[in-house]
């Protein structure tokens, strides 16, 4: 959301001082403040250790007096007021603590917080930190490091932690000063959340945690910020694309709508992308990723595609010869073998185009942006021009196809055993409109994202 930045941070800098692991609390707090309406609680999945004692020191130090101190340094009333609470979570291993800082990211739609010590601690992080950045997961992870002058020297538990993340997270920050600390905070949450999502990681060696720093570093860090989030708004012109892509959806006789993990995150852009079909007399098929995201009833809808997907969803992607794609990368899981595309119109709307699969060699129109913004602009576009029909041959051949498929489900197996398929679908019925439903990976997991997309 906008800031304002207040007068009062234009007042000379004051001489209080902090530690460097209280000031990454404050930023913390200041960063989270600037992305919600009210104040909320934000959990931190951590396993302290030495390293990071005085950020768990940090932690302790009352609500209220962080709002006193950031009052009295000038910081805004109005932010000051929506300052988050931070909440600790304990976890029985690192390795557990970037997967739930990974579900909290995608339930709030703010960055996960997650905390870890040295050496072997960090180096847990690393599979939830690679998972967070595949799937395109917000997360600011802090680790703290053996104190500057052990680095490099096979200390007690000192690893190149930076070195290691650094070709698995979006970004990493090693801290060198006491004074990088506030900015260096500031960045990571506006990067993880800028352009494509994903996971950025902070190395903060002990003795600069336990430095001393000027308050007013954090006030002028904080300013800085908020001009940097005002100037980086651009307006991007997609009206010539957008022509491009309807003269290819007009000539084409077998269009397609594949939706992705992009476009599932955001019920507002699965709401835009099922007006879209409707609109452009287009089926639709969900990526693994988008599974669960949509009505499984939907008139437009075919299900999951891929090797676990529908035959009818995988029908329709072999016989599309124009395939219009929302959040999705085409990953060779979801459209399987790349020479079918040699001969079909691909057109991607996505916040990264380069992580498009090399597989299909590219999109040939590609519209770059936040999905939400440039859908309601495509939407509106479409709205403006003439109406496409709503009946064509290949529509019916689709739904020919759906309808041929059988899809009663027996209780028992060839073995006399409960049927999974099944058992999936039952839960599924029964549960569906009370929660929401996760799996660990596996066989069972696919069973259970064939029933969820298709509502029996």
């Amino acid at each position: 959301m906008p800031l304002s930045l207040s007068p009062t941070l234009q007042k000379p800098l004051q001489k209080t001082e902090v530690s460097g692991a209280n000031a990454a609390k404050l930023a913390l707090k200041l960063a989270y403040a600037s992305k919600v309406d009210r104040a909320v609680t934000v959990p931190l999945f951590h396993v302290p250790g030495g390293a990071a004692c005085g950020f768990v020191d940090a932690l302790g130090r009352s609500d209220v007096s962080d709002e006193k101190l950031l009052l009295e340094t000038g910081f805004p009333v109005e932010m000051i007021r929506k300052l988050v609470t931070f909440k600790g979570v304990l976890m029985g291993s690192e390795v557990a603590a970037p997967y739930a800082a990974d579900g909290f990211a995608r339930r709030s739609q703010l960055p996960g917080l997650v905390m870890s010590s040295s050496g072997p601690g960090a180096l847990h992080l690393q599979s939830g930190i690679a998972s967070s950045f595949s799937d395109s997961i917000p997360l600011v992870v802090l680790t703290f490091q053996v104190a500057s002058h052990a680095k490099g020297t096979e200390a007690f538990q000192d690893t190149p932690v930076a070195e290691v993340s650094r070709s698995l997270a979006k970004e990493c920050i090693e801290i060198q000063r006491v004074d990088e600390i506030p900015g260096a905070i500031f960045m990571a949450l506006e990067t993880s959340m800028a352009g494509r999502p994903g996971p950025v990681l902070i190395d903060i060696p002990q003795d600069i945690s336990l430095a001393q720093m000027s308050i007013g570093i954090l006030k002028h860090e904080f300013g800085s910020k908020v001009s940097a989030v005002l100037e980086a708004k651009d307006e991007l012109d997609w009206e010539e694309n957008f022509k491009s892509i309807e003269e290819a959806l007009r000539r084409a006789e077998s269009p397609l709508i594949i939706v992705g993990g992009g476009a599932a995150k955001h019920r507002d852009s699965y709401e835009g992308i099922r007006r879209l079909a409707h609109k452009l007399a287009c089926p639709l098929v969900e990526t693994s990723m988008a599974c669960g995201s949509g009505n499984p009833k939907e008139e437009s809808s075919l299900g999951m595609v891929g090797m676990y997907g529908e035959a009818q969803a995988n029908f329709a992607v072999n016989e599309a010869d124009l395939l219009l794609g929302f959040g999705t990368r085409f990953d060779a899981r979801a459209v399987g073998d790349s020479q079918k595309f040699k001969d079909k119109m691909v057109v991607s709307f996505n916040i990264d185009p380069q992580s498009e699969s090399s597989l299909i060699g590219g999109s040939q129109i590609s519209i770059q942006g936040d999905l939400k913004e440039s859908l309601l602009a495509f939407e509106t576009f479409i709205d403006s021009r003439e109406r496409f029909s709503s009946e064509n041959d290949w529509k019916n051949k689709v739904d020919a196809v759906s309808q041929s498929i059988e899809r009663d489900i027996a209780p028992l197996g060839p073995n006399e055993k409960l049927n999974p398929h099944f058992v999936s679908q039952r839960i599924f019925k029964r549960f569906k409109e009370e929660g929401e439903f996760t799996a660990d990976i596996g066989n069972h997991q696919m069973i259970f994202m064939q029933q969820a997309t298709f509502d029996g």
